[in-house]
């Protein structure tokens, strides 16, 4: 009888034990294992229509070299369910332009003046005055599950560095811009709405940053 008691409560000991740990598991997957403690984040709905993106920089640092200001980014185009899965017409839920026309996604680096600017149409998304190009992000790409996101949480992460150019006063912000395009058949992007991160920042030494408006996790 001892020894059955013995054995029983080893087992609850043993399924407690997986309990715990199936709920810290839970809750890591949550929140995200990044070892980042600052970040900046952005998610924001224009006018009426329902779109949904999510920005967020991140870096173990809030200090960095002029000529190697390099952070950890993630882009959320599209929200999932909570499932974790891409919901059915995707870009029409959340992207209500007309229909059957085409959406691209084109991020920038620009300054403060030009943070609120809106590009105008053109057939050339990386000769936009006042942006710097970093990468396009086709239709085919974004609607897929690699830019999903849910609860502050992207699929997609990158590193990213601030061009030089933008950092070379002694204080200012640069933004990084996501801008929303639609494409017709001739290729003519026009512009439809903008999200951002705008970072502030200020010259510690003679090589060296500090970006102040990062929140410290």
């Amino acid at each position: 009888m001892k020894n059955t008691n013995l054995k029983l409560n080893k087992t609850k000991l043993v399924a407690r034990l997986m309990l715990v740990v199936i709920l810290v598991a839970g809750t890591l997957n949550l929140v995200g294992c990044s070892s980042n403690y600052n970040y900046v984040r952005n998610n924001e709905k224009r006018g009426d229509e329902s779109q949904s993106v999510a920005l967020i920089v991140g870096s173990n640092t809030n200090i960095f070299e002029i000529d190697d200001c390099t952070l950890d980014l993630e882009i959320g185009i599209h929200q999932l369910s909570v499932f974790g899965k891409i919901e059915d017409n995707v870009k029409e839920k959340q992207y209500q332009f007309r229909p059957n026309q085409r959406i691209a996604f084109a991020l920038y680096f620009c300054d403060d003046e030009m943070v609120e600017v809106i590009p105008q149409s053109t057939t050339d998304i990386k000769s936009i005055e006042g942006h710097w190009f970093v990468k396009e992000i086709t239709e085919e790409e974004a609607f897929t599950k690699e830019y999903g996101y849910d609860y502050f949480k992207c699929n997609h992460v990158e590193k990213i560095t601030i061009p030089t150019e933008f950092i070379d006063e002694n204080s200012g912000a640069v933004a990084l811009k996501l801008v929303i395009y639609s494409v017709d058949k001739s290729l003519l992007y026009t512009f439809r709405s903008f999200f951002y991160i705008k970072l502030e920042f200020e010259r510690t030494n003679d090589s060296t940053i500090k970006i102040t408006n990062f929140y410290e996790l």
